[in-house]
């Protein structure tokens, strides 16, 4: 369990049991949440980011072989995860938040999963950019 406090003082709690994930998995996932959380000012924040770890823990556990904890991601796996959320708005989001929560993370500091992680995630498809500045003209 995870309580986030907003700059009014007021807490929200958050549930890392309920993530589909096991166990170790719960409590990495918990522990960079809660130091990225000290940051936050608002429970939005907090609630959207919580939705989107949420959505990567369920692709986690619908993979063939889930990870247990965190030092069990591969790049194979993060690149995965990025094919599927990479072409929406709402999916390059995703992707940014759930990186920079796995960034604090020391064992994803080096190797294949780094590499994978610092892979820069593309602000919108250059076709969509194109075609909403030919309409404002």
């Amino acid at each position: 369990m995870v309580t986030v406090l907003n700059k009014a003082g007021h807490a929200k709690e958050f549930d890392f049991a309920q993530l589909a994930v096991a166990a170790p998995m719960q409590q990495s996932l918990a522990a960079l949440f809660a130091a990225q959380s000290v940051r936050w000012t608002s429970h939005g924040t907090a609630e959207s980011t919580w939705k989107k770890l949420h959505r990567f823990a369920r692709f986690l556990s619908e993979l063939e072989n889930p990870p247990s904890d965190l030092d069990g991601l591969t790049a194979a796996m993060l690149k995965r995860w990025r094919t599927q959320h990479v072409g929406s708005s709402a999916g390059r989001n995703a992707l940014q938040l759930v990186r920079a929560l796995l960034w604090r993370d020391p064992r994803l500091a080096d190797g294949p999963v780094a590499e994978e992680l610092a892979r820069r995630i593309p602000s919108s498809s250059p076709s969509k950019r194109s075609s909403h500045l030919a309409s404002l003209r």
